[in-house]
């Protein structure tokens, strides 16, 4: 048997956050086991869920994993910390060159996905890479492509500086051009740029991403590469009031850091963006927003419908 070339195939990190849902977590182990890249750790972590299966699991993966599979943790929080503190933890233990992410109701869109996404590392070495993933509704059907195939081209043109993407997701224009349930991140930039900011709950790639776009570094795209499927409802979808929290919280400190140096009309979009969510449940309020704010909705309305226009033209192909 040929030995393992550990700079052909480094050891990387696949891990598996979970909470509570556990219909598709062993088609999701499935995923990672088929997988044809050969030098692959795995990390399950469940966040304090009343109903683990653990043993189920654990004797899932002793069932089939296979040889690609090098070493597994499996980690039972005793009580929930949140998604960022999950992360953070996981992290941590990571011994791979790249971290890969997996909701525990995802799927790897394909058995090459990791091969792929190391491939590119080899290629063009990156920190942050972004690529595309699959929304699914219940019935097993395609609901849209992120991002869209039409916005690649004005994320390739627009969005092709460090700056430039810190202004479009301060601006929440941002085209779906990442999310961490498809960011992969070198382990290395990881410990360089300190974990993820535990003053949030929930919401850990937004703050991330204009961390460190905002510091100066770019990040990668490399949409070709599909990584995962997932269910619309599931794990990765959805908002909830510690969500909504961490927004408000993100709108007082990531939205207005640098803003000063993008000018007069960007800080008018940031204050708009800010107030109109401390607005919601007062229309009076919101009259008075949009009023003060015409120049601001109108642009926010012309984005919001060519982003939507975009959806007919989602093909997997």
């Amino acid at each position: 048997m040929m030995e393992l070339n550990e700079k052909e195939h480094p050891l990387v990190t696949v891990y598996i956050l979970t909470y509570k849902k556990f219909d598709s977590i062993f088609d999701s182990l499935a995923s990672v086991f088929s997988q044809d890249y050969p030098n692959i750790e795995l990390i399950l972590s469940d966040d304090g869920s009343p109903n683990f299966p653990q043993l189920k699991i654990e004797d899932f993966i002793d069932t089939h994993r296979g040889k690609n599979i090098k070493s597994v943790q499996i980690i039972a929080n005793k009580e929930n910390v949140g998604t960022v503190k999950h992360l953070n933890n996981i992290l941590r233990l990571a011994k791979g060159v790249l971290c890969i992410p997996l909701a525990g109701d995802d799927e790897y869109y394909c058995s090459t996905a990791v091969s792929d996404i190391v491939n590119r590392y080899r290629r063009n070495p990156f920190h942050v890479l972004s690529v595309s993933r699959i929304a699914f509704n219940q019935d097993g059907s395609v609901y849209r492509l992120y991002p869209h195939k039409k916005s690649r081209d004005i994320i390739a043109c627009e969005m092709d500086t460090a700056e430039k993407q810190f202004r479009y997701l301060t601006e929440s224009k941002f085209r779906d051009f990442a999310s961490g349930s498809a960011m992969i991140v070198e382990r290395s930039f990881f410990d360089k740029m300190g974990p993820y900011d535990e003053s949030y709950v929930l919401w850990e790639d937004g703050p991330f991403l204009t961390k460190v776009t905002g510091m100066g570094y770019k990040i990668d795209t490399e949409y070709e590469i599909i990584s995962i499927k997932y269910r619309l409802g599931g794990v990765s979808s959805g908002c909830n009031p510690l969500m909504k929290k961490d927004m408000l919280h993100y709108d007082a400190t990531n939205r207005r850091d640098n803003w000063e140096k993008y000018g007069y009309r960007h800080r008018r979009m940031i204050r708009y963006i800010s107030k109109k969510h401390l607005a919601k449940d007062s229309l009076f309020k919101q009259i008075i927003l949009y009023i003060g704010y015409f120049d601001i909705v109108l642009d926010r309305l012309v984005y919001k419908y060519s982003e939507r226009s975009k959806q007919k033209y989602d093909s997997v192909d």
